[in-house]
């Protein structure tokens, strides 16, 4: 009888462990306010909670992390060079995400967009090698078209570039504002009817530089 009350305590001990066991590399905390995620031995946290039990995850080492129930798809995993990515930004109906990969020092960064219902990233746009550009700078201005900033993608002085408009439904890209001589736009955001972009003037020497914000109309 003895023998057969330690099998039956053995068995609800294992069973125990075994129900409250996360998915196989990762484990959910809840860490006050916010949520992160363990998964094999990188911390991220949740940027955005989705529809259907989906959410979008980013770390310190700019990694992007997917997560639709129990699975896990890292988004930059497409290459030795694109191990690092911009935060992503969440489009207004919460369908797609646009990133900026690589993202780091001296890389040419491409935009890719995410569907989350399909869970396929697509590269939409592929910076000119050639002229060394890089996409510094990637929002969306609605559900259908992102506002890019590309520019020279070597050496530690620039900071922006041109704003670019790409269209999701018709591929195109679109040159919305070029920055005059020594002027980067740095960034760009959406106010009623006009974009508001962030420009900096650099001096002669292209050590210091000035900051103005200039409005620019759009449909």
């Amino acid at each position: 009888m003895r023998k057969l009350a330690l099998a039956i305590a053995f068995i609800i001990l294992f069973s125990g462990c075994y129900k409250s066991k996360e998915p196989e590399g990762s484990m959910v905390k809840a860490t006050g306010a916010s949520t992160v995620l363990e998964h094999y031995g990188m911390v991220y946290n949740k940027l955005y909670e989705l529809p259907n039990n989906k959410q979008i995850y980013y770390n310190d080492y700019k990694n992007i992390l997917f997560k639709s129930g129990d699975n896990h798809i890292l988004l930059n995993n497409t290459g030795k060079d694109e191990s690092a990515s911009s935060s992503p930004v969440l489009s207004p109906n919460r369908k797609n995400i646009a990133y900026i990969s690589p993202y780091e020092f001296e890389l040419n960064g491409n935009v890719y967009v995410f569907d989350t219902d399909t869970e396929i990233a697509k590269k939409v746009i592929q910076v000119d090698i050639k002229q060394e550009d890089s996409a510094k700078v990637v929002k969306w201005l609605d559900d259908d078209r992102l506002l890019v900033i590309i520019g020279y993608g070597k050496g530690t002085v620039s900071r922006g570039g041109n704003l670019y408009l790409y269209n999701l439904k018709t591929d195109e890209l679109k040159t919305l504002k070029r920055a005059d001589e020594k002027e980067e736009i740095v960034d760009v955001n959406t106010g009623k009817g006009e974009l508001l972009l962030d420009v900096i003037t650099w001096d002669e020497e292209f050590i210091k530089y000035t900051t103005k914000q200039v409005r620019l109309k759009h449909e």
